[in-house]
């Protein structure tokens, strides 16, 4: 679980989307040298989606916020 910032990396990281529990999408960024920097402070608690593009296809991860 997270209270604020979330950070991701991963190899040939292009661009990570994170979707609410009812799969709206609330931010995306794209990846800069490998990884990107997520401050979730301003979104309400519950359940986010991490949808991480990168050269080797496509991850879903799960977070929680508190």
């Amino acid at each position: 679980p997270t209270a604020g910032r979330v950070e991701v990396k991963a190899d040939a990281l292009q661009r990570v989307e994170i979707y609410d529990a009812v799969s709206r999408k609330v931010m995306d960024q794209q990846g800069v040298d490998g990884k990107c920097l997520f401050d979730l402070s301003n979104l309400s608690a519950g359940s986010y989606y991490f949808r991480i593009h990168s050269a080797h296809g496509v991850a879903v991860k799960k977070v929680v916020k508190r």
